[in-house]
């Protein structure tokens, strides 16, 4: 399902090393389990091919138990259901908090990511809150993204985007109050 609403995906190269790695790892053990006499495959490429797909096993456990309500919160974000998408994020928040280790090593396990799980959570959580119009809140989260992770440049920019138009509306406000009074002491 298209969305038009904008989203951010940073992936970094980084990731490559660990997951090859760990393709290679796979790729060992299938050699010296004699994966190849058991599934009728042989040849080096064999095992090279065991280990990616250990590899897509790992990613996909990983990514159906720990990073499940994660998932379902982007998808209810696509949907537009943003206040609905908040106790997933808060929830995927959360069991990321408990099991540290899927996030820290995020890349040996599939994971392309620039940005960890949890920040990840938070800047979703406070991107939810600001699509529906709890400034406040939105603000809470996003300064509570700067201070786990201070180089988050999503919160940074987001921060920066809700001053700047709180600033612009108190001028507006401020311009039409003037312009209100200009009009009465002219009528008179």
């Amino acid at each position: 399902m298209a969305s038009n609403i904008p989203s951010i995906r940073q992936y970094t190269w980084e990731s490559l090393p660990p997951q090859l790695l760990m393709i290679a790892i796979y790729s060992v053990i299938a050699h010296f389990l004699k994966l190849d006499d058991y599934l009728g495959f042989h040849g080096i490429f064999s095992n090279i091919m065991y280990g990616a797909f250990g590899q897509l096993i790992i990613w996909f456990i990983i990514r159906n138990i720990y990073a499940k309500h994660h998932a379902q919160g982007m998808e209810l974000v696509r949907q537009e259901k943003y206040a609905d998408a908040i106790p997933f994020f808060i929830d995927s928040y959360q069991t990321f908090s408990k099991h540290s280790w899927v996030d820290k090593y995020r890349y040996y396990l599939g994971s392309s990511s620039k940005i960890s799980y949890k920040e990840m959570d938070l800047n979703n959580i406070a991107f939810c809150y600001g699509q529906i119009g709890d400034k406040e809140k939105s603000i809470e989260y996003y300064r509570q993204t700067l201070s786990e992770f201070p180089d988050s440049g999503i919160a940074k920019t987001a921060l920066t985007l809700i001053n700047t138009m709180t600033d612009n509306k108190q001028i507006d406000d401020k311009l039409q109050h003037d312009e209100l009074l200009d009009n009465k002491s002219t009528n008179r």
